[in-house]
């Protein structure tokens, strides 16, 4: 029996929002409250946290954990403020590289280039030279190419001339992407490594990683799982985003994936066929689904799939108890996917239904009657308010593609207040993982009547991303799970902060909070000069991250 007891700091515990100790004992708290009045093993190690903070640790209910790796070695594009800063990055990319290497970027946002045309196929040649390019939008579904790049993903090259913008969107988009993510066994190794460790620098215990055969494919979700098993490293479930209509289907193509590991005794990690298999694209792209079209467009978006093929996944998903789920953004792909689950639900029952928590990625446009819906369905919204901070704010990429409708988007607190389950994540790399940041956009929603308090945005990053895990095959959710309670595994994070508080929009429910009858503990106060800083990281009581710091 090992044990360690953090000492002479604030620990975030409904068992005892005045504790300042925790003990744990063989990975699980032992307890919370007073060092003095606890009862302390004999030779178990001490932790001053010399005032920091404790907490339970973040899960990231959306996350490209390789993606975040790549961005390493990729052309940070993600601060260009014009097309020029844009072919600039990638000419001196391009002049250090092989004449045989594909010149790769990330993160570009035209919304935010002083004149938002995109380079054109010939400037985009000239600078890497000929190679192929290959740089996704910020938001993943569009990306910079080049018609090497064409070549070399064996498709054929759009009726445009070189002085057509050089931009790839839509299912070409994807299509291209299946080539341009595909890493060696090597690189997908050392990609997932990185991305793992940064997530555990962030104080995020656990990780959801959306794969798919688009991104990179098996080879990326069996590395990143090899790397969570033989490092410290959080928790990694992955969501598997491949279409299937037939149960026998979905049980192979999961099956098939946990067999590739080769490790045995791996408990069921890919928790389902969900995540980024996309209904529709994005609004930053123009390819979201929208019941009307885009201000600054011709058309409402790209609508991927049916009703009939959202139903017969759900059909196939739940029969196989395995998760489904979609991305989503539009309001149009919404009401594919309501119609699509509402035949699902008519086929195989609604209790069925209801017991395998399939999930919406992004779920951004809601009305009243699809949130209504959402809950009679019992469907999870795996959303990140991140995008709200991003570019919800009038002026911003929302306004412009939307106007007004973008009032309708990352509905929190109307969701909050129907109780749609929800779980916050980053998207990253398309967002840094940064969870105390997606707090902090949750509470200061571009819209006001969508804010909701501290508690509950932290609620949504811990213990709402744990419970939107379907863990059925290998028995269901631990108790205390993204709590620091008695029996609980010991997963948290200790953060070096500025001071706590009580932080909510409404005046009522922050002065409940602050009574001491409420036993609510408090969180870090985000409105200050400095967010908070992770000091380590462990997760089932193993350190997957040390700043060195502590005592």
């Amino acid at each position: 029996m090992t044990s360690t007891l953090y000492t002479n700091g604030a620990i975030h515990s409904t068992a005892d929002p005045g504790a300042s100790a925790m003990l744990v004992t063989d990975g699980l708290v032992e307890w919370v409250g007073d060092a003095r009045s606890g009862i302390v093993p004999e030779g178990a190690r001490r932790v001053d946290l010399e005032g920091a903070f404790v907490a339970p640790g973040f899960v990231d209910s959306h996350a490209h954990a390789i993606g975040v790796g790549r961005t390493a070695v990729e052309v940070d594009l993600r601060d260009c403020r014009h097309a020029v800063d844009v072919l600039d990055r990638l000419a001196e990319r391009a002049a250090a590289s092989g004449p045989d290497e594909t010149v790769r970027g990330f993160g570009w946002d035209e919304t935010l280039w002083t004149d938002p045309a995109l380079p054109t196929f010939s400037e985009l040649e000239r600078a890497v030279e000929g190679r192929c390019l290959y740089a996704p939008r910020v938001d993943s579904h569009s990306a910079l190419v080049t018609r090497a790049s064409y070549d070399r993903a064996r498709m054929e090259l759009p009726q445009s001339g070189p002085d057509e913008p050089g931009v790839v969107d839509g299912a070409a988009r994807t299509e291209m992407a299946r080539t341009f993510n595909a890493l060696s066994e090597s690189e997908s190794a050392e990609a997932a490594r990185l991305g793992l460790a940064e997530f555990a620098r962030t104080g995020h215990v656990a990780v959801v990683e959306n794969a798919a055969p688009h991104l990179g494919g098996e080879q990326d979700a069996v590395s990143l799982k090899r790397a969570s098993l033989e490092t410290p490293a959080p928790a990694l479930f992955a969501l598997w985003g491949e279409l299937v209509d037939r149960e026998e289907d979905a049980r192979r193509i999961v099956g098939e994936l946990h067999a590739r590991l080769g490790i045995e005794g791996v408990e069921p990690w890919v928790l389902g066929l969900a995540g980024d298999l996309n209904v529709d694209g994005s609004i930053g792209s123009r390819t979201a689904a929208l019941r009307a079209p885009y201000l600054d467009g011709e058309d409402n978006g790209i609508a991927y799939l049916t009703p009939e093929q959202v139903r017969d996944h759900f059909v196939a998903t739940t029969r196989a108890r395995l998760q489904g789920g979609f991305h989503v953004i539009g309001e149009r792909g919404m009401d594919i996917v309501l119609e699509g689950a509402q035949l699902a639900v008519e086929i195989v029952g609604q209790r069925a239904f209801a017991a395998r928590g399939h999930r919406l990625e992004h779920a951004e446009m809601t009305d009243d009657d699809a949130l209504a819906r959402m809950l009679a369905l019992f469907l999870t919204s795996s959303a990140q308010p991140g995008f709200d901070a991003a570019w919800g704010r009038p002026g911003e990429l929302y306004d412009q593609r939307l106007g007004d409708r973008r009032l309708t988007m990352n509905r929190f607190a109307s969701m909050s207040r129907l109780g749609v389950p929800m779980a916050f994540g980053s998207d990253a790399p398309v967002l840094a993982p940064d969870p105390w940041g997606q707090v902090k956009a949750a509470m200061d929603h571009s819209n006001p009547a969508e804010s909701v308090t501290a508690r509950a945005a932290f609620n949504a990053h811990t213990r709402g991303a744990w419970r939107a895990l379907n863990r059925h095959a290998s028995g269901g959710p631990r108790h205390g799970e993204g709590q620091l309670v008695p029996g609980a595994p010991a997963s948290f994070a200790v953060w070096e902060i500025e001071q706590l508080a009580i932080q909510a929009p409404n005046p009522t429910a922050s002065a409940w909070s602050t009574d001491p009858r409420s036993r609510v503990p408090m969180l870090p106060a985000l409105d200050t000069d400095s967010m908070p800083r992770a000091l380590r990281t462990v997760s089932d009581g193993v350190t997957i991250f040390d700043s060195g710091e502590l005592a």
